[in-house]
């Protein structure tokens, strides 16, 4: 699969993720191409990103000592003011 660019009628560009396939049919090889776009799915993952960069900047800017956790209690994250507190370093051993 690949995503590309292509311009449409209006002069704009749209993103299209293409895959394709080689199959034998009738004694001749032939490809079978297939595009959907995917603007949306861009923009989504952008905002994504977005969100998640600023939610890691205020998580660590916060003065409380802040620790994230999974299901299991293990520690996915924590915040500068944690480490200082507590003296840690976010190195794993």
């Amino acid at each position: 699969m690949i995503d590309a660019p292509l311009r449409c009628g209006d002069g704009g560009v749209s993103w299209y993720r293409f895959a394709a396939r080689r199959i034998l049919l009738g004694g001749r090889n032939l490809i079978i191409c297939s595009g959907h776009n995917v603007d949306v799915q861009r923009e989504t993952e952008h905002a994504l990103r977005a969100s998640n960069a600023l939610f890691s900047q205020i998580f660590d800017l916060v003065p409380e000592g802040l620790v994230l956790t999974d299901a299991g209690h293990r520690y996915q994250n924590v915040n500068r003011a944690w480490l200082a507190r507590t003296g840690y370093s976010r190195s794993k051993s």
